[in-house]
């Protein structure tokens, strides 16, 4: 497992991954956390390199893992891992850093390598290691024998500590400094030099600055999904996943009442209806999730729900893109991830493929909100299981975008009464001029 703490790490680790993964035959694990993905900086390229081509060679008894095969495999990869634990010991990626008289020392690894860094400067040494499994054990004792004083620092829980620990060293750890949010430069100081009775933790927020949390893009397809889900909140138990749709669950709309993993919007959604119905709840659950995520793994949960005609609403958001993670091209899309023509597939093609009565299938524009209005309405009110695929491109598509070159929409102001019932959508397209008693 490696650890990056910057960018020009994170491309340099991770080619040296592939690297590893060859020359050690076993996976590599490359380990992010929020703030070192969240950042930008300038790296270095270097030359890239075309690997030669590997001839696939049949060896059963290294890649059918049944018991009689796994249990000398497992001889294999262990053999491997120490093979991995030598190599780590003098690894340029693990890096002592020896300041001033060594009374207090550092063991780290990734981002907080850096909040360390900014917190202490010169004034202490440190262990940063990149390779943090398996953990060189040799280096991490010669480190702590010459420091008076060693903290671990890491984000989550003690991993590293735990494997200082392990080798009967002493150190500070998880009692210091808080396994909760992300870590700081500031809770690293604040932790490690002032006297606690237990860990500080902060959720750390810009001071003096209005709070500003993401919202769907102005002409985005889910609101006016989630508007008219809003008028029915009642009525329905508001079953997520994992996309621009997780934002269902803030103001105005507050729709989403649960969000677990990816495909849970029609996984969980099933149980939920059967939790329902042994509580005579009468409300029905109402799963959500997009193309992508549908072809990604919810197809798997629809097929039960079909098969069981459970009594709930799925939706599938249907916005021609994987919209969350960056315009990722889908099953849905005529073009594959390296610009190849391919396959495409149809959301309620495939939806119909399981057999489902078509009668039970709403194909609606979101945009349009009676027919939106109308879908739901229909879905909650009748027994089993009920479809609504919503159809409208993200509007951040670009080739949409290029056919609506030109085209704008506009408020009347002399029509304009300010009920302020459009603002209801919460689109940051719209602004209400207090001035004027209208919108803009």
């Amino acid at each position: 497992m490696l650890e990056p703490s910057d960018s020009q790490e994170c491309k340099d680790m991770f080619k040296l991954a592939f690297e590893m993964s060859e020359r050690f035959d076993m996976v590599v694990l490359f380990r992010m956390t929020t703030r070192v993905c969240h950042s930008k900086s300038i790296v270095e390229l270097g030359e890239r390199q075309e690997p030669k081509i590997k001839k696939y060679v049949s060896d059963k008894m290294k890649f059918a893992m049944l018991p009689a095969s796994a249990r000398l495999r497992h001889i294999a990869i262990e053999e491997n891992l120490e093979k991995a634990r030598a190599y780590a010991e003098t690894s340029p990626l693990n890096i002592v850093e020896y300041n001033g008289d060594n009374k207090v020392g550092i063991i780290t690894s990734g981002i907080s390598y850096q909040h360390c860094r900014e917190a202490f400067g010169d004034t202490v040494s440190y262990l940063k290691l990149g390779i943090t499994n398996p953990l060189a054990d040799n280096l991490i004792k010669e480190f702590c024998e010459k420091c008076e004083t060693v903290h671990v620092v890491e984000e989550g829980d003690g991993y590293l500590e735990i494997g200082v620990r392990h080798l009967k060293l002493d150190c500070t750890g998880k009692e210091l400094i808080t396994c909760q949010g992300e870590l700081t430069a500031e809770i690293v100081k604040t932790s490690l030099t002032e006297a606690k009775s237990e860990p500080t933790y902060d959720f750390p927020q810009l001071k003096d600055i209005p709070a500003r949390p993401p919202v769907f893009c102005a002409g985005c397809p889910h609101r006016g999904f989630f508007y008219s889900m809003s008028k029915f909140r009642d009525k329905v138990v508001g079953m997520g996943d994992i996309g621009c749709y997780g934002l269902g669950w803030q103001e105005p709309f507050n729709c989403e009442e649960t969000c677990v993993c990816m495909d849970a919007g029609t996984s969980t959604t099933i149980g939920m209806a059967n939790a329902l119905k042994n509580q005579d709840d009468t409300r029905k659950p109402l799963g959500f999730q997009g193309d992508s995520t549908f072809f990604h793994g919810g197809l798997t949960g629809f097929i039960d729900a079909v098969h069981y005609n459970t009594n709930a609403i799925l939706c599938i958001l249907d916005n021609d893109i994987t919209a969350m993670t960056g315009h990722q091209l889908n099953a849905a899309n005529d073009t594959g991830l390296m610009g190849e023509p391919v396959h495409k597939l149809n959301v309620t093609d495939m939806i119909y493929a399981t057999g489902i009565d078509k009668d039970r299938v709403a194909v609606v524009d979101p945009m349009n909100q009676a027919e939106m209005d109308g879908a739901l309405k229909h879905a909650i009110e009748t027994d089993g299981l009920q479809v609504i695929v919503t159809k409208y491109p993200c509007a951040l598509l670009k080739w949409d975008i290029q056919q609506r070159a030109g085209r704008h929409c506009v408020i009347d102001a002399d029509k304009c009464v300010g009920c302020k019932m459009c603002m209801k959508v919460a689109c940051p397209a719209l602004a209400f001029d207090d001035g004027q008693g209208a919108y803009r």
